[in-house]
Parts: C-alpha cells; structure tokens; sequence
C-alpha cells in the first residue's frame, strides 16, 4: 500500500450497527487489558471500530 504525501496511515476498521441511534457524532476509547484497547466512532446507526496495543 502506497500513501499520498498528505497520509500519516490507513488502517482497516470494523464496520456494524449501533444497538440504537447514536446522535451526534460519537468517538469513545474502551480499555480492554492492560496496554490495550478499542477506538470507536459512532453515528446514527454506523459503527466503525478498532483495536490497539501500547509498543513499549
């Protein structure tokens, strides 16, 4: 994968539905062990999320 000169990167996100309407715009970071986590970013009935670690 080439990135365009104004890309830091591109990451590969899950996509669902939320439970119910979310409104407005929401972004949250879930810990889900030690060093690791969940990013989401949800909208009306859209759902995009993804996982991460801490590099030591």
């Amino acid at each position: 994968m080439k990135l365009s000169r104004c890309e830091l990167a591109r990451l590969d996100l899950k996509s669902g539905k939320t439970a119910g309407k979310v409104d407005p715009f929401t972004m949250a970071i879930a810990k889900t062990g030690a060093g690791a986590g969940v990013i989401t970013l949800a909208w009306e009935e859209t759902e995009y999320s993804i996982a991460f670690t801490n590099k030591k």
